[in-house]
């Protein structure tokens, strides 16, 4: 009934001519349908949802009407507007290019409408970027704002979902422009717009996925990931399992805590593009991996493929049999789509495939070629199509050998494409889990062998992480990878340095502060000592491709390890019972459903056809080798994932082995069948725990986000909602509310603040704690930053005032005080704040600390400076948490107050105006009774004389804090039954100043319940 609805709404809306009458009526209409047909509580719940969703869409039709005007505009000016060929997007961004974005802002923060920002942005001008402006914030209150506004705004949203993957090297920037967006635009609806507007013009221009706007949803909303808790259970679990076969040292809990960290990493971490010379290091040696890493390749490809991708690329068969390329396959080429078929194309010399009608032919070769090679496994869900495409190629082409040749080239091409493409993601996550794992100590531990003409020495920190023997190893390999003599008989110093340099570059560019002066040292070593430019180059290029090779095969390894562990917990007598239930008379066993489910095996022959490619003997390739094959990955699985059960199957293992020895009747090639078999399953057992894992972080994301969506009454998109909350917690609540917030601050428990301070702490990141520590002068002392006068609340130019009167010491009140008051209140910050985050401001704290005894020259001056500053602080930071948390539970409660509450709420009132409390309000306030919330407000005040008062007086007036509290938006609703309760109040007690302390009492009580009552919902809900 949804469409009759709402054409029957639009005739409402044309008949009333008056919103506000159109919600009158509907409001009386649905009293009536409710106490008539006696709707439950469920139902007005669903209902409210619904109006909701009503309510919202008449914005989202604002959008759309203003995002088919933007359409039209381009389309008429788009010759008008000329963007540069490279246009930078997520794949493509680098650090690089951000620090160039920074220089850019000016010391306020924003960014100006100027030629080297048109560029960056992808314009060829600043017309065609003003016009570009222009045609898209076409809503007059946005069009007005000044373009330095826009393109700030513009900005911000390019770092949030282009820069996604370098949050840490931009979010204090970030911050900074935003302060000063935010001081520029008064109305917090318009920012609300402009800032909609702006993420809307980014995701239009820079090809943004919806996996970026996850992660920046993710990041904004503070959710907590389960990667941290699933590592703990895993860990847990196997090292309890492994303290059952005996004694677990430290050193192997925490390998396998870390371990563990290199697969339950980002799901998406292989997407992330990183710098360009760690690209071209990934991609460097794709070529020269040997048969069976190629092998294990293609098989992970495959694994990947999936029925539903499938159907993706065979949606693309035409009516004659043609295949165009789907987005799915052009993704997994990972080759641009206008360049496919110019790429396959270098591949023949055959001038009949190079002719402008091929293109076609070329794409369903290509679409063939990947069916064939990579979905092997579900031939059922193509066969039919791919023999259609044949028969369309024999037709076309009319010629069997250029047939051929085209079907070959694009199978060899196809293979040749998704292995780099899975080799590159597989050492592109390697390469993500190792930075994650290097820390600010191990760097400077690295980077301490640095001698006086900036010549590196590889100390053990760097072979231990590289998993090489000794620096000489490291060196050697570096040589045998290049083929220049003149680089390989360099002096072994340079390659020293310049492996060192390349492991920088590798596992630490977010650390880059720490040893880019080291670095530079170093790069004047290799100078001096080679002399030559172009070889200085290409002694780097090698050993950043080295540091790589060694990354990835030691992440690998870890993974390997990690994974057979994580099963091997897994691994029960009931399982090993079903694959040694399979063993034969002759000691062969066949293989059992629990090892192809747990290897993600479709068939016996699909193993086999897949292992045979490992090996090039030609005894394993026999069609009596099957059995072989069985029996082998039987016995690699059982020996890698049930070694604490070995007394289970050592028996049958045995009598299996006789089977092989017996059977093939050559040592050397039992060997080599039982050492493929165990690389198969090992890496098998890898990326099905991998993939796993993914998969149920992905789920658990998408509840989350669907719960949040639900929670947020995300209609519009979460970002709007992410600004809709901000802005809803700092609305206005009220004259009577707000003077409860702010009533009695400081009388706050210990524990009230101790937990306010927690929460500070919690939401202090490593990257605000650096734009804090960015205002210290040379000298030591501190400037404000904008950072920390927003944690304390108070306006800038009244900060150094206003904790001067907190002292009576005269030295601290003249006019060279001011920043010592600045730099002790930064250094009271920092460690009451951000005391997790020590080891990035411990340094710079000594340094102050320095400053201000050299400039007071009074031990006892500086103590009780720094005292005033410690308590400031801390009143200051958890005033704001204690007042932001009551204000967020009244606007909870203001959401969920309808009419009817007040109804029943405002029902209870006497003739001589007076409340008793009812029900309602018990209920909605978490409260035994209406006694107990009299005995509170008694407790809250210090008059001796309200605490005498006629407890008629407190319900009342306790009844009018909740009406205040939680229904002002129902007010035409109370007010007539608020004002006779007013009068009876004024009668009773007879003295107006009386009266008001007991109406201000009452609302702090109400505000104080409703606060209780939302953290105590809140923590229900975390638990469950």
């Amino acid at each position: 009934w949804i469409q009759p609805y709402e054409k029957s709404y639009e005739w409402l809306k044309t008949q009333c001519k008056d919103i506000n009458l159109v919600n009158e009526v509907l409001e009386c209409a649905k009293k009536t349908v409710v106490e008539q047909y006696k709707i439950g509580k469920e139902a007005e719940e669903s209902d409210r949802s619904f109006i909701s969703v009503i309510k919202n869409k008449e914005v989202i039709k604002e959008q759309e009407k203003n995002e088919e005007q933007r359409e039209k505009n381009i389309a008429l000016n788009r010759d008008k507007i000329t963007r540069t060929k490279t246009i930078i997007i997520r794949k493509t961004i680098t650090v690089q290019i951000i620090k160039e974005c920074f220089t850019h802002r000016t010391q306020k923060g924003n960014y100006t409408l100027n030629q080297d920002v048109a560029k960056l942005l992808g314009y060829e001008s600043v017309k065609s970027l003003e016009l570009a402006l222009k045609l898209h914030f076409i809503s007059k209150d946005i069009a007005e704002l000044h373009q330095d506004i826009l393109i700030t705004a513009i900005i911000l949203w390019y770092f949030r979902l282009v820069a996604v993957d370098y949050r840490d090297h931009w979010s204090a920037e970030y911050e900074k422009s935003y302060v000063w967006l935010s001081s520029q635009v008064a109305n917090k609806d318009i920012e609300l717009k402009l800032m909609e507007s702006a993420r809307l013009f980014v995701e239009q221009n820079y090809n943004v996925e919806e996996e970026a706007k996850e992660l920046d949803y993710d990041y904004q909303e503070g959710i907590i990931k389960p990667k941290e808790k699933d590592e703990e259970i895993f860990a847990e679990k196997i090292v309890e399992q492994k303290e059952k076969e005996g004694p677990v040292t430290e050193d192997t809990k925490s390998w396998t805590k870390k371990a563990l960290s290199t697969i339950f990493g980002r799901p998406h971490a292989s997407n992330r593009s990183l710098e360009t010379h760690i690209e071209n290091a990934l991609v460097s040696d794709v070529d020269d991996h040997d048969h069976h890493e190629k092998e294990v390749a293609l098989t992970t490809a495959r694994s990947n493929v999936t029925v539903e991708k499938i159907k993706f690329i065979t949606t693309k068969q035409k009516n004659n049999g043609c295949f165009d390329l789907s987005e799915t396959l052009i993704k997994e080429l990972n080759v641009p789509a206008k360049e496919v078929v110019t790429d396959v194309q270098t591949y023949s010399t055959n001038e009949k495939l190079k002719k402008p009608e091929s293109a076609s032919w070329w794409t369903t070769a290509l679409t063939l070629g990947y069916l064939k090679n990579a979905a092997s496994q579900h031939e059922g869900e193509w066969r039919d199509k791919y023999n259609k495409a044949r028969e369309y190629l024999t037709a076309q082409i009319g010629d069997a050998e250029a047939e051929k040749e085209l079907i070959e080239i694009s199978e060899k091409y196809v293979i040749k494409k998704v292995i780099k493409k899975v080799t590159v993601e597989k050492k592109r996550t390697a390469i993500v889990a190792i930075r994650e794992s290097t820390t600010p100590e191990v760097i400077e531990s690295v980077i301490s062998k640095q001698g006086d003409d900036g010549a590196f020495e590889i100390n053990e920190t760097v072979t231990k992480e590289l998993d090489v023997s000794s620096s000489e190893d490291l060196i050697s390999l570096a040589q045998s990878t290049t083929s220049s003599d003149a680089i390989k008989s360099s002096d072994s110093s340079v390659w020293k340095t310049a492996l060192m340099i390349g492991y920088l570059q590798t596992v630490a560019p977010h650390h880059e502060h720490i040893w880019k002066e080291k670095y530079n040292r170093a790069r004047e070593y290799l100078h001096s000592k080679l002399n030559n430019p172009e070889l200085e180059e290409e002694v780097i290029r090698i050993s950043t491709k080295v540091v790589v090779k060694k990354t990835t095969e030691k992440v690998v390894k870890e993974q390997r390890k990690a994974a057979v562990e994580v099963i091997q917990s897994a691994t029960t007598p009931e399982v090993l019972h079903s694959v040694t239930s399979e063993q034969k008379e002759d000691g062969c066993i066949h293989l059992s459903e629990t090892t192809q489910k747990a290897l993600n095996i479709p068939s016996t022959e699909t193993l086999v056809t897949t292992v045979q490619k490992y090996t090039t003997n030609e005894k394993l390739k026999k069609p009596e080798s099957t059995s072989w094959w069985t029996t082998a990955v039987n016995l690699s699985y059982l020996k890698n994932t049930a070694t604490q059960h070995e007394g289970e199957w050592k028996e049958k293992y045995n009598k299996a082995r006789e089977y092989l020895s017996t059977q093939i009747g050559d040592d050397d090639t039992e060997k080599e069948l039982l050492e493929i078999t165990d690389k198969y399953v090992v890496d098998k057992i890898t990326h099905k725990v991998i993939e796993d894992h993914k998969q149920e972080v992905i789920t658990i994301e998408k509840e989350k986000k669907e719960k949040r969506d639900n929670i947020l009454g995300n209609i519009t998109g979460g970002l709007t909602a992410i600004y809709k909350t901000t802005t809803d917690t700092v609305k206005d609540l009220g004259k009577h509310v707000e003077q409860a917030l702010t009533f009695d601050t400081d009388d706050h428990d210990h524990q009230e603040k101790a937990a306010a301070l927690i929460v500070v702490q919690s939401n202090t990141t490593p990257e605000k704690t650096k734009s804090i520590v960015t205002k210290q002068k040379n000298n030591g002392c501190f400037e404000l930053s904008d950072t920390v006068v927003k944690e304390l609340d108070v306006p800038a130019k009244e900060v150094v005032t206003t904790v001067q009167t907190y002292t009576t010491n005269e030295k601290l009140k003249k006019p060279e005080s001011t920043s010592w008051w600045t730099t002790a209140l930064t250094l009271s910050y920092l460690k009451n704040a951000a005391s997790e985050h020590e080891g990035e401001w411990r340094e710079k704290y000594n340094k102050a600390r320095e400053y201000l005894t050299a400039q007071i020259g009074d031990s006892e001056a500086e103590k009780e400076l720094l005292d005033v500053t410690d308590k400031y602080v801390v009143d200051k930071v958890t005033k704001k948490v204690i007042i932001e948390k009551k204000k967020t539970a009244v606007i909870a409660i203001q959401s969920s107050t309808t009419p009817e509450t007040v109804e029943t709420a405002t029902s209870t009132q006497k003739d001589d105006g007076s409340f008793e409390i009812s029900e309602t309000i018990t209920k909605e306030l978490d409260v035994t009774s209406s006694e107990d919330l009299v005995t509170s407000a008694q407790k809250v005040s210090k008059n001796d004389k309200l605490k005498e008062v006629d407890s008629s007086v407190w319900k009342t007036a306790l009844t009018l804090g909740y009406l205040n509290t939680a229904a002002p938006h129902h007010e035409n609703g109370w007010k007539d039954k608020y004002n006779k309760a007013r009068e009876y109040i004024s009668s009773k007690l007879n003295n107006p100043e009386l009266e008001e302390e007991v109406i201000k009492t009452s609302n702090k009580v109400i505000v104080e319940k409703t606060t209780e009552k939302i953290n105590n919902e809140h923590k229900n809900a975390a638990i469950s």
